[in-house]
């Protein structure tokens, strides 16, 4: 009796399978189509979404003995040759005034697209034009301008605006490059780069101005990451992630400037006002 109970469970599964199987064999279109959808959305988010890129550098937190004092050594992971600890560094390194002299120093104030089919394509080093000499309003912050080239002189310049602090604004006037631009709500110049501009085939660009603050916070929250090797290691690693490998490069690089020019002035305001007591 145990063995015909077995045999019945055997003739059970195999039924299953077999009906599994056919179901399969049935229903087998929707597989395919399913196939077909998911291959469509993976081609679709690898074309039309801006990649991430991460840039990463090493700290060795030295005694103070055997400090260096260049970016050469920041670069290599050799740097920050002092007495503070492991926590003092990582908190000075995402620091509101590092972070904001890195930002200023790399003129990350403004940020400036082409016109993408699907998207606008961020660019860094390679933008015609700059803008200059801003001053606005904070309901300008974050919203797009549109500048199409007319010329070798002259652009138009389009805009409109409506949020929580400047609604339904709009604006749209013919300028001359190195012109001063200005309205209540902002002040700017917009000048040519060359060999970018002599260069370029496009016509159509976009560009908008950012807050020091909301930047700081961008870095500090979000994007810039600071984190000890190890729990014993005198090693703090950094990381920025951006959507251009250059700009995440060149933020860590001017960040290490940035604080070892700040160790340096501190060290020297430190001896002047040792001698001043002496």
């Amino acid at each position: 009796m145990k063995n015909e109970s077995i045999n019945i469970k055997k003739n059970d599964d195999e039924i299953d399978l077999r009906q599994l199987f056919q179901n399969v064999r049935r229903k087998w279109h929707y597989f395919i189509v399913s196939l077909i959808v998911f291959s469509i959305a993976a081609f679709c988010y690898i074309r039309f979404t801006l990649p991430i890129y991460e840039a990463s550098s090493s700290v060795l937190v030295k005694d103070s003995k055997n400090s260096s004092k260049n970016i050469e050594d920041f670069i290599a992971g050799d740097v920050f040759g002092n007495q503070k600890n492991i926590a003092t560094e990582m908190g000075i390194l995402q620091s509101r005034s590092v972070l904001e002299e890195t930002i200023n120093e790399l003129n990350l104030e403004i940020s400036y697209y082409s016109d993408g089919t699907f998207f606008k394509q961020p660019l860094y080093k390679n933008n015609p034009f700059s803008v200059t000499s801003v001053s606005v309003t904070n309901g300008i912050y974050g919203e797009y301008f549109e500048l199409n080239i007319i010329d070798s002189t002259k652009f138009s310049l389009e805009t409109e605006i409506d949020n929580n602090i400047l609604s339904d604004f709009k604006y749209s006037k013919t300028h001359l490059f190195g012109e001063q631009i200005r309205t209540p709500n902002f002040n700017f110049v917009i000048e040519k780069v060359e060999p970018e501009f002599s260069n370029s085939e496009e016509k159509k660009y976009f560009f908008k101005i950012n807050s020091i603050n909301s930047l700081i916070n961008y870095y500090k929250d979000e994007k810039l990451k600071v984190n000890p090797l190890n729990k014993d290691a005198t090693i703090v690693t950094l990381s920025v992630q951006d959507n251009n490998k250059d700009r995440a490069i060149d933020f860590l690089n001017k960040l290490g400037e940035v604080y070892i020019n700040r160790d340096v002035r501190d060290k020297a305001a430190v001896a002047e006002i040792g001698r001043a007591h002496v």
